[in-house]
């Protein structure tokens, strides 16, 4: 409705009454994940995730078999 009363105005181009009538237009972009790739995405979180794990369980399994042995002498 707002192009054609931008046209009856006087606006004489069609893209210039369509301008006026929607100034902004909306984009919705996806913050960390461009490409839509769910998989990509959760590979890019778990990754660091398993390596924290590791270190933790090599850190206690590390401190575990020290305090077998009688600890830090």
């Amino acid at each position: 409705m707002e192009v054609r009363k931008n046209l009856a105005t006087g606006t004489p181009v069609f893209d210039m009454a369509f301008a006026n009538a929607v100034p902004v237009g909306n984009q919705v972009t996806p913050l960390f994940n461009v490409n839509t790739n769910y998989a990509q995405f959760l590979v890019s979180a778990m990754l660091p995730a398993a390596w924290q794990i590791l270190m933790v369980a090599a850190a206690v399994l590390s401190l575990a078999a020290e305090h077998r042995r009688g600890g830090v002498k």
